[in-house]
């Protein structure tokens, strides 16, 4: 059996053609090349390629061929993944919305797969949720997944592939409501004391302790921070400069972002506008070359003449990437706090146990598992991750100036989402409450 027989959602794959060093797809017998391999432009026409393949494929037969089989929930999920592919798309790249999509297309496939779509109901979506609960995943995450497939029904009916009341019914779902539903519920992001980002930031690199300090002071998003470039960055003569992302959050809504940088924020960031107006402020070369530069001061003994000889690889397997992401951030970030706080080593890694005849025993399954768990509740304690940094500082701003400036400058359009990341601030309540309770 083929593999586009057992897989719904199954593609033609995008690869590398060495002969040409360029990107290819294999589409009905004839190679699509797409231009250089692994460059935006060429993923962009991978997923053009695809949509016009899965529309000849799916759509114009649904429409036209009377003779077609009934359209199942199967065939809407590979015909929505298609269309996900091309929509889901900022500035050449895949947004974070295509990981859901396909998440939730997977929960849909394996229950519903062979299902007529037009009899897809509230009935089967509340079946999915349940299905969900008993995964163990979470309220919130369970609500999303729930509302992506709400769209893929919503996109199959404009398409004409299913009756639009099948979308209408799907609409009277509500989500899963908190205390009343056995869902895992997740704990909420709270802002991180100053005091354990600044035990953190000595075992980060310089690069990446200034992308902390510089995130903490103006209050940008991970995304915002990994982004900033010296022509994004407008430098008034009243000595606050203003910084416009070249991609940010809600740029699909037609929203401006324009994020104010004070005068404690511009020291720090004053060295990394001197590099080329197009670069990228923060770099992973520049963290790497102060890693082998600190080894290289420390080190204790002589290098020998082969060592002295040897010349760095023109091409290297795992070079430095032009800019951090959001993950990337996140993950130096949480290493450091592994540091910081003397995270066990044993939890790191497996340790080593041996036989009666000393042999070395590898780690089994369960202990692996059990190991991770505990170095996860470990971290979920000791770590803090660069989305609180954002947090802080609006709690920050709303304690000294309010919620309307720490709406402001946190760049919401709603004041509830504000209080989200804005801590109410206890402490003129206490006063209060000392004085008359």
């Amino acid at each position: 059996m083929s593999r586009k027989s057992q897989d719904p959602l199954w593609r033609p794959s995008y690869r590398l053609h060495k002969a040409r060093n360029l990107a290819v797809v294999t589409i009905d017998g004839t190679n699509h090349y797409l231009g250089e391999f692994e460059s935006p432009e060429s993923y962009v026409k991978y997923n053009a390629k695809i949509a016009e393949w899965t529309r000849k494929q799916s759509l114009a037969p649904a429409a036209g061929d009377a003779s077609k089989a009934v359209y199942t929930c199967g065939e809407l999920a590979a015909d929505y993944l298609a269309y996900a592919l091309t929509y889901y798309v900022k500035n050449g790249e895949l947004t974070s919305q295509v990981h859901q999509v396909k998440q939730a297309l997977r929960q849909l496939v394996a229950l519903c797969e062979t299902d007529p779509a037009a009899e897809f109901g509230p009935v089967k979506l509340k079946n999915l949720q349940q299905h969900m609960v008993m995964q163990a995943k979470s309220r919130g995450y369970i609500n999303k997944l729930v509302d992506c497939l709400k769209l893929a029904f919503k996109w199959a009916a404009s398409e004409e592939l299913i009756p639009a009341t099948v979308h209408h019914a799907l609409q009277t779902v509500g989500g899963l409501k908190k205390g009343r539903t056995p869902a895992r519920e997740t704990n909420r992001v709270e802002p991180v004391d100053e005091a354990i980002v600044e035990r953190t930031l000595t075992h980060l690199s310089d690069v990446l302790a200034d992308m902390v300090r510089v995130q903490l002071l103006t209050g940008m998003r991970p995304g915002e921070i990994i982004r900033l470039r010296p022509c994004d960055v407008t430098r008034r003569t009243d000595g606050v400069w203003a910084y416009r992302p070249e991609s940010h959050k809600n740029e699909h809504h037609d929203k401006d972002r324009c994020i104010v940088i004070g005068p404690k924020a511009r020291d720090v960031l004053s060295p990394y506008l001197l590099r080329d107006a197009e670069a990228y402020c923060f770099s992973p070369a520049d963290s790497v070359d102060q890693y082998y530069a600190a080894r290289k001061a420390n080190r204790k003994s002589k290098r020998t003449p082969s060592q002295l000889s040897r010349k760095p690889k023109a091409k290297p397997q795992r070079a430095p990437s032009v800019r951090y992401t959001s993950a990337s951030y996140r993950r130096a970030i949480e290493r450091a706090c592994e540091i910081a706080f003397e995270m066990p080593a044993e939890l790191r890694k497996p340790g080593v146990t041996r036989d009666a005849s000393g042999n070395v025993q590898p780690e089994g399954q369960a202990e692996r598992q059990e190991r991770l768990q505990k170095a996860a509740d470990w971290r979920a304690v000791n770590c803090w991750s660069p989305n609180q940094l954002r947090h802080t500082t609006g709690t920050r701003i709303r304690s000294l100036f309010g919620l309307e400036s720490a709406q402001v400058v946190l760049g919401h359009s709603d004041a509830k989402v504000t209080e989200i990341y804005a801590e109410r601030d206890f402490k003129k309540a206490s006063e209060v409450m000392r004085e008359i309770g």
